[in-house]
Order: C-alpha cells, then sequence, then structure tokens
C-alpha cells in the first residue's frame, strides 16, 4: 500500500465520527465580576513586564511554575500570561495545567475559572482547573485528612453534567480533564482511576475520562521510568478496556521504534487483535498529522485550516466520515463509542 492509501486507512480507522456541534458558553456578569481581578488587567501589554515575566517562568518551569503564576496573576492576569505562554509554546497543553490550578484557587469558583481559561493553550488551563477543582476543594474542606477518591465519587456523577464546570464546556472536554484529577488522587494507579472513570456514567465521558488518566499517566512518569516500561505499548497492554484513549498518546513511540516509517508502523498495529488494532491505529493517526494530513479531530483542536485541507483532500469513501469529525472536533459525544472501548 503506498503512502497516499495508508494515509486514507489511518483516517478511516481512526475518524469515524458523526457531527456533534456544541454551543460556546457564554460568561455571565457574575462570572465576568468575579474573574475582573485577574483578566484585563491595566499592564497586560507591558513589555517590561512580560519579560520579566517569561524570564521567571523559563527558570521555574515546570517543577516551581505555579508560585510564579500566582505572583504575576494580579498584574500581568491571566489573560496576559497565556499571551505569553502562546507566544513562547505554541500549544502549551502541559505548560498551562499549574496556571489552571493557580487561576482557580484564586478564584475559588468554578465557572468563572473555566470562562478565564477559555480553549486557551488547547483547554491545558481548563485541565489544570479541574484537578484544582478536586484538590484543592476537598483538601480546603476537610483540612489535615488525605483526601481520597471516595471523596469526589459523588461529585464524579454531575460535574461533567451540571453546574458551572459542565454547563459551561463541552462535556467530554469536562471528562478529559476529570481523567487527570482522577489519577492524581488515585495514586498514579491507572487501573484505579480507570474504575472510577465508570462513575461519570456513560461511555462517551469513561472514555474520555480515561483519555485524561493516560495523558496524566505519560506527561507525569518520570524518565528513568519512561526508559524501564515492560513494552513499548505499556500501559495499554496492561490496561485493554479504552485502547484508543491509550493510543492516543502511546503510539507517538511505535512510530519513534518504526523511524517514522509509516508502513512499519501500520504492520506492528495490525497485528494486535481488534481492538487494540482499532486503539493503535487511532494513535497513528494523532501521531502522523503532521505528515499525512493526520487525525482530522486532533487537527481541528490544533491546526483547524489543515483539518479543512485534509478533508478536502482524502476523497473516496472516507470523504464524508472526514467533514464529519471536523465538525464533532476532538470532544464530540456521538462517536461510535462501541468501537472505542473493548
Amino acid at each position: 500500500m503506498g503512502r497516499r492509501g495508508l494515509g486514507r486507512l489511518l483516517l478511516g480507522l481512526a475518524l469515524v465520527l458523526p457531527a456533534a456541534v456544541l454551543a460556546q458558553p457564554t460568561a455571565d456578569e457574575e462570572h465576568r465580576r468575579r474573574s475582573a481581578e485577574i483578566v484585563e488587567r491595566p499592564q497586560r501589554f507591558d513589555r517590561e513586564l512580560r519579560r520579566r515575566f517569561a524570564g521567571a517562568w523559563a527558570v521555574a518551569a515546570p517543577a516551581r511554575a505555579r508560585p510564579v503564576f500566582e505572583r504575576y496573576l494580579p498584574t500581568l492576569g491571566a489573560d496576559g500570561i497565556l499571551d505569553v505562554l502562546e507566544s513562547m509554546v505554541p500549544h502549551c497543553h502541559g505548560e498551562a495545567h499549574d496556571l489552571g490550578k493557580a487561576i482557580y484557587a484564586r478564584l475559588r469558583d468554578v465557572g468563572s475559572a473555566v470562562q478565564v481559561c477559555g480553549r486557551r493553550c488547547t483547554s491545558g488551563c481548563l485541565h489544570g482547573v479541574l484537578s484544582e477543582v478536586f484538590l484543592g476543594e476537598s483538601a480546603s474542606a476537610a483540612p489535615g485528612r488525605h483526601v481520597t477518591l471516595e471523596d469526589v465519587r459523588p461529585a464524579l456523577r454531575t460535574i461533567c453534567r451540571e453546574g458551572a464546570a459542565g454547563g459551561a464546556y463541552e462535556p467530554g472536554n469536562c471528562a478529559h480533564g476529570v481523567g487527570h484529577a482522577v489519577l492524581v488522587l488515585a495514586g498514579y494507579d491507572i487501573g484505579k482511576a480507570l474504575a472510577h472513570c465508570h462513575v461519570l456514567g456513560s461511555k462517551p465521558l469513561a472514555h474520555y475520562c480515561a483519555s485524561g488518566v493516560f495523558m496524566e499517566h505519560e506527561s507525569s512518569l518520570p524518565p528513568h521510568q519512561q526508559a524501564g516500561r515492560p513494552s513499548v505499548h505499556h500501559p495499554c497492554d496492561a490496561h485493554p478496556e479504552f485502547p484508543v484513549a491509550c493510543y492516543t498518546y502511546r503510539a507517538r513511540d511505535v512510530v519513534r521504534r518504526s523511524q517514522g516509517a509509516v508502513a512499519a508502523a501500520a504492520r506492528e498495529c495490525a497485528s494486535f487483535d481488534p481492538a487494540a488494532r482499532r486503539g493503535c491505529f487511532y494513535g497513528l493517526g494523532r501521531a502522523y498529522r503532521t505528515a499525512l494530513g493526520g487525525a482530522v479531530e486532533a487537527l481541528v483542536e490544533y491546526e483547524p485550516q489543515r483539518a479543512d485541507a485534509a478533508c478536502r483532500q482524502l476523497g473516496g469513501p472516507h470523504e464524508p466520515a472526514c467533514w464529519r469529525a471536523r465538525r464533532a472536533g476532538m470532544y464530540g459525544l456521538d462517536k461510535p463509542f462501541h468501537l472505542y472501548h473493548r
């Protein structure tokens, strides 16, 4: 199979997503009032202030970034900080997690914090807010006691369906952020965290929660543990229930081991059982998005104009699925989730 044909195959297997266009949130007056202290600050565009923040963040990031964010929130503001982050690291997802935590800790209001973050830094700021919602709120409600998953279990049933977070953001995006927080609360026990993803009550939300669990695992694993994995497919082989969610982040190492060769990576994925095969090909679509026109739902999030170009070039029987994926984005709830779970 040629490169173009394989590219079409990856897109076809990874992107069978029906349309699901979700309305964008609008901040109400109370949210605007609460967030006024950290947005549109008079010094937001001050070049010297931005330069000082950039220098402090570069020295501190990532382990000690939160105190830097907290120091500059009242003067540079959240929007000014996000401007600088996006200019330094365009996608800046992980880099904005601690900013979201600092924003929520200061505002103490989920809806306001969500509105401040918006989609900035590819939703990394939002995911930090959700981590702080669980970790910070629970800890402050019971000082001195270790927070457990059972403490937040009731909130898991409603946080992405009702109230400020669920009402202001796509439920799937919300559930992804919840997955980050759940893994932290589970002490980085993946199995325990994934079991709690089911508490969200539906296959779509469980899938997106699992994607947050696996992303948090990948982003937090120390280098020596990265090198000591049982296999390049770990933890997807050890936790096979959510193959698509896991291979979204693991397939990049399959690509590296194949030295970027599309056909070699595809052959490895094709050798798996059907559920793992679907997940692995889905992940390849994400990993190869810059070379092949990519997995459209990822391009929608990062480079929407390239998503349009990819669908126009695709042609053939997979083109309608490509456009449905383009309209749905990364966190739609109307996908064929029976293909996403084992």
